[in-house]
């Protein structure tokens, strides 16, 4: 089975996001594609024999946060997690979960040209990422430097991010602990979406950004499937497993939605629904960053 990695999501959908005229189109039908393989994998659930194998795509930090970027809200760093939590967080679950968070909130300073702030989030994601485990994935190169050098350059940015990411997917699967990547990614999704939702404003029937929120909620049955399949159930990674089944069965009941063909029809989820899908996002969000989760 074709797996499609983080980088390539990563790269697709910030084009997509940027992109214009026949590139847009372009980058749109490879949406479309990327959407089929999200379906192709859920239907086909894992193959007999790979019950250990996480080989499905993963939602992508930069692919939502660059969809809210371009919405004209201006950045509020209410929206992003304390960088002083950074060392608050005990248990390798919830390392792990807060190193997708960060890694959003990087995503959300660097596509809002916060110089300063994106240095100080990268810092923080180097912090969480040496406590996991994970400190080789920044000494593959001058990765501060290069970002330095390059603040002011928003694409050479992302380039370097996603060089960043390549170290972290080399490293997961030379240590042969693809599970850690779904914990990862869980606290990603769910940030980069807080961060979104809470631009109140756009949340109403009409607006061209409710139909890439629900675009996002369809995804949840991958990751959700990435929890499952942690080695180690703990009650935590129970406790967020459930919480985002709920999420997931909230969203898969809104009249006008079918998970099964991957359909929605936007005029039948009302204002109301999309305020519900806020108040979850955001319980699930400030479960992970509490300190004393």
């Amino acid at each position: 089975m074709h797996r499609l990695s983080y980088l390539t999501a990563v790269l697709v959908f910030f084009f997509v996001s940027c992109g214009g005229g026949d590139q847009a189109k372009e980058n749109q039908q490879r949406q479309e594609e990327i959407k089929a393989e999200v379906q192709n994998e859920v239907e086909q659930g894992l193959d007999e024999g790979e019950e250990e194998e996480f080989d499905f795509v993963m939602p992508s930090a930069l692919q939502i946060t660059s969809i809210f970027s371009r919405q004209g809200a201006e950045f509020n760093k209410q929206y992003t997690n304390e960088l002083s939590n950074v060392n608050n967080y005990l248990t390798k679950e919830s390392k792990l979960l807060n190193l997708g968070v960060y890694t959003s909130d990087l995503c959300y300073c660097v596509l809002n040209n916060q110089s300063q702030l994106s240095i100080e989030y990268l810092k923080a994601v180097k912090k969480i990422s040496e406590d996991v485990g994970m400190a080789s994935i920044f000494s593959s190169g001058p990765i501060f430097e290069r970002f330095e050098n390059n603040i002011g350059n928003r694409d050479s940015i992302i380039y370097i991010m996603a060089d960043l990411q390549e170290q972290t997917d080399l490293y997961i699967k030379r240590s042969d602990q693809e599970h850690l990547t779904m914990m990862i990614f869980a606290g990603a999704w769910v940030e980069g979406m807080y961060i979104g939702l809470q631009n109140t404003e756009n949340l109403k029937q009409g607006n061209d950004i409710v139909p890439r929120i629900v675009e996002q909620m369809t995804l949840l049955a991958n990751l959700i499937m990435g929890l499952e399949l942690q080695p180690a159930q703990t009650e935590k990674v129970q406790k967020y497993q459930e919480m985002y089944l709920d999420l997931r069965a909230f969203f898969e009941n809104i009249e006008g939605v079918n998970l099964e063909t991957f359909e929605y029809d936007l005029s039948k989820i009302t204002d109301e629904d999309l305020m519900k899908i806020k108040d979850k996002v955001s319980e699930i969000r400030n479960s992970i960053v509490s300190v004393n989760s």
